[in-house]
């Protein structure tokens, strides 16, 4: 066959609506691996975590190639299993919600006691459509938090309304170290995996995954009829409300997020360095340039205006800019492959760099949620830069400073407070 005809049936492919599947769009909606036909039909996303995709990290399935965030495809009726198995998931439990990022929104999730259609008989005997929670192949709303099994499991009828979530994000807050064991446990090598089946066929609005933990990693899921597999809804309904972010090359490169503006750019952080002397190798003096823009955003982002009566706000308005610059400085160390055999020959160095990534995020997103639940100004919104006059009042100055010593003995001691609730807990 000739190139022109391939071509054309290309074109005709892309214009029959078939495009990539890669999930780079609703209309390229990325397909599971599935297997079997009618009620043994079965099908699975494999996820994992691009951690230098955006600030906190980006969802990637192996059905979707290299697209962050795909727009997912699900066919009515089938049961789908959710796979995370990938160290990367660390810290990344999978949730499914009616509106992007569940909870951390203020929207409803997919409950076994929560209906979107006008059908609300399901809430009663809590056998609504919900996601099902498993390690090592055991569903881990089977049995109560007394260690006695449900009579009634979810998702027959009159259940508890366990589902699973409430053991199976706990074990994403653990330790690296135990969250890995206890996916290795036993002779199964299924790990954590989450089970969905969509069962409402009278709703046909989109769905949307997204991470338990952080917030603002929400992908879209498209609803498709059983067997012939169209779309149920072509426009993208509910929005998700807000745009991926876009790495710069300089990000790209060092492995960063929102560093392209403070690159080479003397007029903000001066021709100067953050460190002394050059680099010994290539690998470190490329090391030194992400370095320098990282600390230059630190710099330039923590002259914040004080505000004129709490200092918790100026706290958290400096903090924040501040685990940015330790999670970018970890991100661009496992990024530019910096540790080896001799500088981590146990793999704690490493260990340290994941959980700043996580751990720092999550606390990056409780502080930017209390900022914007007590009307105070977002850490940009406060920024005076290097030629504003950030502290007027030197009395203010020594208030403040003497609260944040309070608030980091305070925070140290009992940690920040978790910032979102979820509906039943």
């Amino acid at each position: 066959m000739g190139k022109i005809a391939l071509a054309l049936i290309a074109l005709s492919a892309s214009a029959d609506g078939l495009g990539a599947n890669d999930g780079s769009s609703s209309r390229d909606a990325c397909e599971a691996d599935c297997t079997g036909s009618g009620d043994e039909r079965r099908c699975v996303f494999e996820a994992r975590l691009d951690i230098h995709a955006s600030s906190t990290g980006y969802y990637k399935f192996a059905q979707c190639g290299s697209t962050p965030q795909p727009v997912l495809a699900m066919e009515q009726g089938v049961e789908y299993t959710f796979r995370q198995k990938s160290a990367s998931n660390w810290f990344h439990p999978l949730g499914f919600a009616y509106a992007p990022d569940g909870a951390h929104r203020g929207h409803d999730e997919l409950e076994p006691g929560i209906s979107k259609s006008s059908d609300k008989s399901c809430e009663e005997g809590n056998s609504c459509q919900a996601p099902m929670y498993f390690l090592q192949g055991d569903f881990l709303g089977a049995v109560d938090e007394d260690g006695s099994a449900y009579k009634v499991v979810y998702p027959e009828r009159n259940n508890s309304g366990n589902f699973g979530l409430d053991v199976y994000e706990p074990h994403f807050l653990a330790g690296r170290g135990d969250w890995l064991a206890a996916a290795e446990e036993g002779d199964s090598d299924l790990g954590y995996e989450v089970k969905l089946t969509l069962t409402d066929q009278a709703y046909t609005n989109d769905l949307f995954y997204f991470c338990h933990i952080h917030n603002s990693m929400s992908g879209r899921i498209k609803q498709m009829t059983t067997g012939e597999a169209s779309v149920l809804q072509e426009k993208d309904e509910p929005e998700l409300g807000y745009s991926y972010e876009i790495l710069s090359r300089f990000d790209d490169r060092c492995g960063t997020a929102r560093l392209g503006s403070y690159a080479g750019n003397e007029a903000v952080c001066g021709a100067g360095k953050f460190t002394c002397g050059d680099g010994p190798t290539p690998e470190a003096e490329a090391f030194n340039e992400c370095l320098h823009a990282l600390d230059c955003a630190m710099h330039e982002e923590m002259r914040v205006k004080v505000h004129p009566s709490d200092p918790i706000t100026l706290f958290l308005q400096q903090m924040i800019p501040h685990h940015e610059n330790a999670v970018n400085m970890a991100k661009a160390t496992l990024k530019l492959e910096l540790l080896t055999a001799n500088n981590d020959p146990e793999g704690e160095i490493e260990e340290l760099l994941w959980s700043i990534i996580n751990n720092q995020n999550m606390q990056i997103y409780k502080m930017t949620a209390w900022l914007a639940n007590n009307g105070r100004a977002s850490v940009a919104e406060a920024n005076c830069g290097y030629d504003g006059d950030c502290v007027a009042d030197t009395s203010i100055a020594l208030l403040v400073v003497i609260g944040v010593c309070l608030a980091v003995t305070v925070a140290a001691g009992a940690g920040l407070v978790r910032m979102r609730a979820r509906g039943g807990k």
